[in-house]
């Protein structure tokens, strides 16, 4: 691809709400908030292996629920409430998402273990990058329905056809259960369900209906045979005496959900939470299977039952902060109508509440990340950091190329140095090479301020004006002592000059016009950071001067073929060919290209490619994408077998690129 779409695609798988790797979920607004700052405040100071959550300004909720019986409730939400939130978030700077995962889906699409997969994910990433409430559950008298597991283990699942009576329900599991060999643990992954499977097992097994329902008339049953495996797979359960998790082949999806979206640790309990239980005050003499849970004659279930006040117990035990809990008794007339008069309280007193909830929550988020509309460089500074540790963590191997770049930074001298030069071909990994050393040093020398930036991953990197102006000002503030000590100890050589003056020499003068200006270049220091190129290209030099000998000084531009054309950054006229004592400087380009960077640096700082300053960054060999490919399914608890494996890096070894070898496992 040219240039343009290369920008283009670097911009779009951008994350710039992701959380970093080892941060706890659940944190409010206000935690994340202050944490990003306080991780601003280290990473100035070179922490760049800090571990941070950025701040959001999207709330993400999961809405888990029973859509059988809240159609009632979730047309409120969707005509009145959800608009009105939106709205209102939209005047604060802010966004609202939802998430309802059975809301207009097929029993077909439910089944269906991506989709399952999908919506764990989904409770997982709300709770990583919401900036207000992220799960709100929707409880009521129905347990819900019940469904399979998407994942057993090998051996528990041939352990449970071995000790399983219903020839019906073995047929179905082995039908719909096949064998994953590429999972790090061997286990059986439930099917998306075919016509002609389910037209297969449907025959043999009897179509028995499940609890409460009709039974079908002559078509193929998905639920029909849903009904069978989950009877066949809980009987061997109950008479298997192994000891093992029995809760996955009893459990409701919406007990799933509350397990992975409530349940989980979290810093602030209750201000990431919502509840709204509903309860029938005559729930025992309802026959209808929409609104409550019935045996095989019909009857109101006492056995599930008991699983549903378990359910509620363990929604009841997390949400200490009873403000975000809501309970409903409500009469029960054939249903649920917003034109009953007996339950019109009810629906007012459910909009009211989930209303207000929502909006509170809006308003505490945008109160917490005020400190970032006004500082929008703090968030830059996080977003490439995120972006270093992001590239850094999948890295494996290359001893060599880390230790050279890390001699490079550890060795601050007094003397002056040349800037450092990564280059290889486009998707060799220099910049997650340069991340991982980078990652790996901070870690050794935290007193190093780290100045980093990944071009073309944020606003502030597009053009060289805007990279060289925000690395400048990143310098001040991390130096923002030493340019106090410095003012301090000018205003003193002012205060002495001062007392000479009663014997005042032209000598004298003139030392006290030149610390008067001195003085006046120091106060103007940090507001004299221009938008001006030209300015931004001699002030660069001024701020590396920054650097000390307690305190060294390392910038870091990845990926700086990635600039927009503007100011004609190719030219490497902004590029300091010599740098001051105790300041390094590491840009990573590709060898070969249309704007012939290595040719031009090398021009620039006067020296050869197979100098010690130059690195280059050679493709992956055979061993390498091998240790790669483990490294990057291990992450997905996945593999290859040995087979796949040899025939996937055979495939790609004609070139060894890292990026198409990581966009061919996706």
């Amino acid at each position: 691809p040219n240039q343009k779409h290369t920008r283009l695609l670097r911009l779009q798988h951008t994350r710039p709400t992701t959380m970093l790797k080892n941060a706890g979920p659940g944190k409010s607004a206000g935690t994340v908030a202050l944490d990003s700052i306080l991780a601003a405040t280290d990473v100035l100071h070179g922490n760049v292996h800090r571990d941070f959550i950025l701040p959001v300004t999207i709330m993400r909720v999961f809405l888990s629920c029973n859509v059988e019986d809240v159609q009632v409730e979730t047309k409120m939400l969707l005509d009145d409430i959800i608009p009105r939130v939106r709205e209102a978030a939209r005047s604060k700077g802010l966004d609202v998402q939802f998430f309802m995962p059975r809301w207009g889906v097929s029993r077909q699409l439910a089944w269906d273990p991506f989709y399952v997969e999908l919506c764990a994910r989904r409770v997982a990433d709300f709770q990583r990058t919401s900036c207000g409430i992220d799960f709100m559950c929707l409880a009521t008298d129905l347990y819900g329905c019940h469904v399979l597991p998407t994942r057993i283990a090998k051996s528990e699942f041939e352990e449970l056809l071995a000790v399983m009576k219903d020839e019906a329900a073995q047929k179905a599991l082995t039908t719909f259960y096949i064998l994953n060999t590429n999972d790090v643990n061997p286990c059986y992954v439930l099917q998306t369900p075919q016509p002609s499977a389910t037209a297969a097992a449907s025959k043999s097994s009897g179509a028995a209906s499940p609890r409460g329902s009709k039974p079908s008339q002559g078509t193929p049953n998905l639920a029909d045979v849903e009904s069978v495996m989950i009877n066949g797979l809980r009987s061997a359960v109950l008479g298997y005496h192994k000891a093992f998790n029995k809760a996955p082949y009893f459990s409701s999806m919406l007990d799933r959900e509350v397990d992975e979206g409530a349940l989980p640790v979290r810093v602030t309990p209750g201000t990431r939470l919502a509840a709204f239980v509903r309860h029938f005050k005559n729930k025992e003499a309802i026959t209808d299977p929409h609104y409550v849970d019935l045996d095989a004659e019909g009857k109101f279930d006492t056995q599930i039952q008991v699983r549903h006040d378990r359910l509620l117990t363990k929604i009841d035990d997390k949400m200490r902060d009873r403000s975000y809990q809501f309970k409903y008794e409500v009469d029960f007339h054939d249903g649920l109508s917003l034109k009953r008069k007996e339950q019109a309280a009810y629906f007012e007193a459910f909009k009211r509440d989930m209303t207000t909830t929502l909006l509170d929550s809006l308003a505490f988020a945008s109160d917490a990340l005020y400190k970032f509309r006004e500082d929008p460089m703090l968030v830059d500074i996080l977003h490439h950091t995120h972006v270093c540790q992001e590239k850094a963590f999948p890295f494996q191997g290359r001893p060599d190329l880390l230790r050279k770049i890390a001699a490079y930074l550890s060795k601050p001298s007094r003397n002056t140095q040349h800037p450092f030069v990564v280059h290889g071909s486009s998707g060799s990994g220099r910049a997650s090479c340069v991340a991982k050393a980078i990652v790996t040093f901070s870690e050794a020398q935290a007193h190093t301020v780290t100045v980093i930036r990944f071009i073309g991953t944020s606003p502030e990197s597009q053009n060289i004006r805007q990279v060289l102006r925000s690395v400048c000002l990143q310098i001040t503030r991390a130096y923002a002592k030493e340019w106090k000590d410095s003012l301090k100890k000018i205003s003193d050589e002012i205060a002495a000059l001062t007392d000479k003056l009663a014997v005042s020499t032209q000598i004298v003068q003139d030392e006290m016009v030149a610390a008067i200006r001195k003085l006046q270049l120091q106060l103007d220091f940090e507001s004299k950071v221009h938008d001006n190129y030209d300015d931004l290209v001699k002030e660069l030099p001024v701020r590396l001067q920054l650097a000390s000998a307690r305190r060294p000084l390392s910038v870091i531009l990845a990926s700086v073929e990635l600039l927009h054309e503007d100011y004609h950054p190719f030219d490497f006229a902004w590029l300091p060919a010599e740098l001051p004592p105790f300041a390094r400087m590491i840009i990573s380009i590709p060898s070969r290209d249309q704007y012939k960077c290595l040719q031009t640096v090398q021009e620039q700082i006067g020296m050869r490619a197979d100098s010690a300053h130059f690195l280059r960054v050679p493709s992956l060999g055979s061993d390498e994408m091998s240790d790669l490919v483990d490294s990057i399914l291990l992450s997905s608890k996945t593999r290859l077998t040995v087979e796949q494996s040899r025939a996937f890096c055979k495939s790609l070894t004609s070139n060894g690129l890292m990026n198409l070898l990581q966009l061919s496992l996706l």
